[in-house]
């Protein structure tokens, strides 16, 4: 009996502090969330535009993959882990997970994309990924002006 009254006053105990859990959610103003987003793809632009003119004018396919492989896939990386620090609004959280997570697919399919390219030829001739046209459409529906292309 006493066992019994333990397990469920453990049980019951559990139950409370997970509901506490999940009730201190404090999640930014989709406007708060809005403003800092796009400041963090506004820093990441920057970023990308300094490594596009560093490779120049003319570079080779060994420095396109190597760039993007070494520093660019990283920069995007970066800025995605970036987006899922920012605590979105409450309501918004499974709209922006799915957000980021098909940017970060995009930015895998990208990847993979230049790493099997031979020539510079198959670069202009790259298709967007999906995951960056998904993800590039939820930021635009969502507001996010410095992180969708317009």
């Amino acid at each position: 009996m006493r066992r019994t009254s333990k397990l469920i006053t453990s049980a019951c105990i559990a139950a409370l502090v997970l509901a506490a859990c999940g009730s201190d959610y404090k999640g930014l103003s989709k406007a708060e969330f809005v403003k800092q987003a796009d400041a963090i793809c506004v820093k990441n632009q920057a970023e990308t535009e300094k490594l596009a003119k560093a490779v120049g004018d003319n570079p080779t396919i060994a420095q396109v993959k190597d760039v993007y492989a070494d520093q660019l896939i990283p920069a995007f990386d970066d800025q995605v882990d970036e987006l899922r620090a920012l605590k979105p609004p409450e309501a918004d959280r499974e709209t922006i997970s799915k957000m980021l997570d098909d940017l970060s697919a995009g930015i895998d399919e990208a990847g993979a994309s230049i790493a099997a390219m031979k020539s510079l030829k198959e670069l202009d001739a790259l298709e967007e990924p999906a995951g960056f046209k998904s993800a590039n459409a939820a930021a635009k529906a969502y507001g996010l002006k410095k992180c969708s292309e317009e």
